[in-house]
Protein backbone atom coordinates (compact mmCIF):
# COMPACT_ATOMS: atom_id res chain seq x y z
CA UNK A 1 0.00 0.00 0.00
CA UNK A 2 1.32 3.58 -1.11
CA UNK A 3 2.22 5.75 1.79
CA UNK A 4 -0.46 7.81 2.67
CA UNK A 5 1.30 11.42 4.55
CA UNK A 6 0.39 14.86 4.45
CA UNK A 7 2.40 15.34 0.94
CA UNK A 8 -0.09 12.71 -0.19
CA UNK A 9 -3.11 14.13 1.22
CA UNK A 10 -1.78 17.61 0.15
CA UNK A 11 -1.51 16.21 -3.62
CA UNK A 12 -4.78 15.43 -3.90
CA UNK A 13 -7.05 18.48 -2.02
CA UNK A 14 -8.29 20.83 -4.66
CA UNK A 15 -8.80 23.60 -2.18
CA UNK A 16 -12.59 23.28 -2.57
CA UNK A 17 -14.86 25.01 0.22
CA UNK A 18 -15.39 22.59 3.01
CA UNK A 19 -12.75 20.05 1.88
CA UNK A 20 -11.03 19.56 5.04
CA UNK A 21 -13.96 19.36 7.13
CA UNK A 22 -15.22 16.55 4.90
CA UNK A 23 -11.74 14.78 4.85
CA UNK A 24 -12.36 15.26 8.98
CA UNK A 25 -15.09 13.47 8.88
CA UNK A 26 -14.35 11.07 6.65
CA UNK A 27 -11.64 10.24 8.80
CA UNK A 28 -13.07 10.21 12.41
CA UNK A 29 -11.32 12.86 13.71
CA UNK A 30 -11.65 16.78 14.28
CA UNK A 31 -10.88 19.15 11.64
CA UNK A 32 -7.79 20.61 14.01
CA UNK A 33 -6.40 16.87 13.24
CA UNK A 34 -6.50 17.37 9.96
CA UNK A 35 -4.70 20.41 10.07
CA UNK A 36 -1.81 18.84 12.39
CA UNK A 37 -1.33 16.34 9.82
CA UNK A 38 -0.99 18.75 6.94
CA UNK A 39 1.66 20.48 9.03
CA UNK A 40 3.49 17.30 9.61
CA UNK A 41 2.78 17.42 13.50
CA UNK A 42 0.74 14.35 13.02
CA UNK A 43 0.81 11.15 11.33
CA UNK A 44 -1.69 9.70 9.37
CA UNK A 45 -2.99 6.65 11.74
CA UNK A 46 -2.67 2.78 10.04
CA UNK A 47 -6.30 2.87 10.76
CA UNK A 48 -7.20 5.90 9.44
CA UNK A 49 -5.07 5.78 6.00
CA UNK A 50 -8.08 3.15 4.33
CA UNK A 51 -10.60 6.38 5.31
CA UNK A 52 -8.41 8.67 3.69
CA UNK A 53 -7.74 7.05 0.65
CA UNK A 54 -11.61 6.18 0.53
CA UNK A 55 -12.22 9.61 0.60
CA UNK A 56 -10.22 10.79 -2.81
CA UNK A 57 -10.57 7.54 -4.35
CA UNK A 58 -13.89 6.81 -3.73
CA UNK A 59 -17.27 7.49 -6.27
CA UNK A 60 -17.99 10.95 -4.67
CA UNK A 61 -14.46 11.83 -4.53
CA UNK A 62 -13.42 15.54 -5.16
CA UNK A 63 -11.66 15.84 -8.98
CA UNK A 64 -8.01 17.11 -8.85
CA UNK A 65 -8.38 20.57 -10.53
CA UNK A 66 -5.48 19.07 -13.36
CA UNK A 67 -8.72 15.98 -13.53
CA UNK A 68 -11.35 18.18 -14.24
CA UNK A 69 -9.48 20.19 -16.56
CA UNK A 70 -7.83 17.12 -18.37
CA UNK A 71 -11.75 15.58 -18.64
CA UNK A 72 -13.62 19.18 -19.85
CA UNK A 73 -10.52 18.98 -23.08
CA UNK A 74 -11.92 15.49 -23.43
CA UNK A 75 -15.12 16.02 -24.28
CA UNK A 76 -14.00 18.12 -26.80
CA UNK A 77 -12.24 15.30 -28.78
CA UNK A 78 -13.23 13.26 -31.48
CA UNK A 79 -13.57 9.34 -31.23
CA UNK A 80 -10.09 8.80 -33.05
CA UNK A 81 -7.96 11.74 -30.79
CA UNK A 82 -9.54 9.69 -27.88
CA UNK A 83 -8.17 6.89 -29.03
CA UNK A 84 -4.84 8.57 -29.67
CA UNK A 85 -4.91 9.99 -26.11
CA UNK A 86 -5.46 6.45 -24.75
CA UNK A 87 -2.20 4.94 -26.03
CA UNK A 88 -0.26 8.33 -24.85
CA UNK A 89 -1.42 7.76 -21.56
CA UNK A 90 -0.76 4.09 -21.98
CA UNK A 91 2.75 4.96 -22.40
CA UNK A 92 2.82 7.20 -20.06
CA UNK A 93 1.49 4.73 -17.61
CA UNK A 94 3.92 2.12 -18.74
CA UNK A 95 7.05 4.45 -18.46
CA UNK A 96 6.17 4.74 -14.88
CA UNK A 97 6.11 1.68 -13.61
CA UNK A 98 9.52 1.44 -15.75
CA UNK A 99 11.06 3.47 -13.13
CA UNK A 100 11.31 5.96 -16.14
Amino acid sequence: METIDAKWIIDRLTGKRGEKSALAKAMGVSAAEVSKILKGERRVQPEEMAKVKAFFDGPDAPARPAEKRLADRLKLLTDEELDLMSGAVDGLIARRREGG
